[in-house]
């Protein structure tokens, strides 16, 4: 009850705490994730430009935080309702479903692909750590 919830709050305070005394290392985190999210973007444009999407860098830039929330709705790896929001978004845009749908299976794709490398990645460096 009442303890459980003063316990996770003030195991985050002293996290938050704790993290605000590494201002280095959060300052790190945010160029890295800015950087992330700027290559995202890009490649997102990237795909488009490859399935001869015609949608200004900016429009394609403000659509695409969208479909990252689209894809992380309650789905299996974003399946179907990524697909959707492809199809209504691009559709205001003109452009044909089959485009949008192309568009979600690359992106899937390269969801599957990055998560391969991971886990490789990271069973690599479990067996490295057992030795």
């Amino acid at each position: 009850g009442e303890g459980y919830l003063f316990e996770a709050t003030s195991a985050i305070r002293q996290a938050a705490d704790k993290l605000a005394t590494c201002k280095e290392v959060l300052f790190h985190s945010l160029l890295y994730s800015i950087a992330f999210q700027a290559s995202m973007i890009w490649l997102f444009v990237y795909m488009c430009r490859m399935l001869s999407i015609e949608i200004s860098l900016v429009e394609l830039a403000s659509i695409y935080p969208y479909m990252v929330v689209a894809a992380m709705l309650p789905s299996i790896l974003g399946i179907g309702v990524r697909d959707v929001g492809y199809v209504a978004v691009f559709s205001l845009f003109g452009v044909a479903h089959a485009k949008a749908i192309a568009l979600s299976t690359i992106q899937l794709g390269l969801i599957l692909l990055a998560t391969i490398i991971g886990l490789f990645l990271f069973v690599l460096s479990t067996f490295k750590s057992d030795s």
